[in-house]
């Protein structure tokens, strides 16, 4: 094992592009995903739950197993489970693209995720073993930096594959990127937990995979089932009453899958709290945007695919910068400002109604790629930093395990409330319109934002009926976006609060007066 910190320059670089690459293969690979799933849809006809699950079926896996990923990168080796979930992933993205029916791609998405909860907690925990402190923040900010920029690519490179060729074709990019990936990280030093015994904590990954499937299980199948349904209920409550069941055994195992005594360390904890408020309100704004521009403001679906494009080029521009403040200031104020500048970007996008796509909306989400580009890099270094070197791994799977739970929690409830904002809207719109028009409204309730079809109606009740909502959907895309904004802006108040200066950047901020 190479002790941490004293790792030379030409390791340093490998590590950096060996996991910038990594990156790469899992955020094309999802994109490429997304992208092909109504061809997918197209070619094999299924209906739209079995769509929603090709597209889940990864997450779950993923969201449950991460935790356990990296532990065991900890205690194993972090380059063996880098090299051993990267390959896995580039031979199931390949399973993937031969598969013979939805059922079995299904299944080797999710085992895809398996992969992907052992490759994703390594990427960060190999930049946290090879760099020093004073660092980590510059390191973290380009590798935040660069991730962006395959942000962009997946969708495209995804795009005209599948368009040019074929949705199974699309799914070769991963291998070709993942080979060329694991030439360059044959050559990395290995990390690992020296001074733990290699026992793997077999109730405590049982607890914590039963406990947070059963919450991400209940997440994904909601939305489709219905929130009611006693599948969803159980699912949900089971994964709840583990929860505090597992943090009970942790204090208490010899080996523990997560190391209770990781939170000792306030900033670590605060986070990973602020980790959960950030991510939820960008989730759900990445989530509704989209929609909004089509169905509402009546953009192509190139528009709404692009329409965050300036957030990962300010993200790009920005992480650096933001990683060299972190190392020289500390993480607190940077961790107030980055989410606080988002919420102000959220809340203006809000109030974005027709004709003001390239206005308000533009504006707002340009402004919420400002306050981002503060917030990521500050936000993870100080997530894995903070932990003993040790504990990097399961440090990073943590952390990574937050940021998607908060997805789909924001996801789930901003479902529930903009929907519940859009009938309130179109109930309150239509007390004085005509019966017609009352009519076309109701065929769109269960559809937020969609424009009511105008073909049985008049032109003035056509006119009426789309005005009616096109209103609804500002009110309530409004009140969604401001909801995002608030629980982006609690992240940024929970570090104001509680995040306190590492020892590191005063010693820095020191050295330079």
């Amino acid at each position: 094992m190479t002790s941490k910190g004293h790792a030379d320059s030409r390791t340093k670089r490998r590590v950096l592009i060996a996991t910038i690459l990594c990156a790469g293969v899992v955020f094309m690979d999802s994109s490429v995903a997304t992208v092909a799933l109504p061809a997918i849809q197209r070619e094999f006809g299924v209906s739209t739950a079995v769509q929603q699950w090709i597209g889940s079926s990864y997450l779950l896996t993923l969201s449950v197993l991460l935790l356990l990923g990296g532990r065991l990168a900890d205690l194993f080796g972090r380059k063996r489970m880098f090299m051993t979930g990267l390959a896995g992933y580039a031979a199931l993205a390949l399973a993937a693209g031969l598969s013979p029916s939805a059922g079995a791609l299904i299944a080797i998405r999710g085992l895809q995720g398996v992969a992907g909860a052992m490759l994703v907690p390594t990427t960060l925990a190999l930049i946290n073993s090879v760099f020093p402190a004073e660092e980590r923040g510059r390191a973290i900010g380009t590798w935040a930096a660069w991730s962006g920029i395959t942000t962009i690519l997946g969708p495209i490179v995804g795009g005209l594959v599948i368009d040019n060729l074929s949705w199974r074709f699309a799914f070769l990019v991963t291998p070709a990127l993942a080979l060329v990936t694991l030439a360059i990280g044959r050559a990395m030093p290995e990390y690992r937990d020296e001074d733990s015994v290699r026992h793997l904590d077999v109730p405590g990954v049982l607890l914590v995979v039963a406990a947070l499937g059963g919450i991400v299980f209940s997440l994904i199948q909601g939305p489709i089932a219905g929130w009611t349904s006693a599948t969803v209920l159980v699912a949900g409550l089971v994964g709840v009453l583990l929860l505090p069941l597992f943090v009970w055994w942790e204090r208490r195992a010899p080996g523990p899958v997560m190391p209770i005594m990781m939170f000792e360390n306030r900033n670590l904890a605060v986070a990973n709290v602020v980790t959960f408020f950030v991510y939820a309100g960008l989730y759900g704004m990445f989530f509704y945007v989209p929609i909004y521009v089509q169905s509402t403001l009546g953009a192509s679906a190139t528009v709404a695919a692009a329409i965050f494009m300036p957030t990962t080029i300010l993200l790009f521009i920005i992480s650096p910068y933001a990683g060299r403040l972190n190392d020289r200031y500390g993480p607190r104020w940077l961790m107030c400002f980055g989410p606080l500048v988002a919420a102000g970007g959220a809340a203006i996008a809000g109030f974005a109604g027709p004709g003001q796509l390239y206005t308000l909306l533009l504006g707002g989400i340009v402004v919420f790629g400002i306050g981002l580009g503060f917030t990521v890099t500050p936000v993870t270094a100080t997530a894995i930093g903070s932990a003993e070197e040790r504990f990097s791994g399961v440090a990073s799977g943590f952390n990574n395990a937050v940021s998607r739970v908060a997805g789909l929690v924001a996801i789930a409830l901003m479902g529930v409330i903009v929907v519940q904002l859009w009938q309130g809207a179109l109930s309150s719109a239509t007390s004085d319109a005509s019966p017609a028009v009352r009519r076309a409204l109701a065929g769109v309730e269960e559809q937020a934002f969609v424009l009511p079809d105008a073909e049985s109606l008049t032109e003035s009740e056509a006119a009426r009926a789309t005005e009616l909502a096109e209103q609804a959907a500002q009110e309530a895309f409004r009140n969604g976006m401001l909801l995002a904004a608030a629980l982006v802006a609690t992240g940024g108040a929970v570090s104001a609060i509680w995040m306190r200066k590492p020892v590191s950047a005063l010693m820095v901020e020191g050295e330079g007066r």
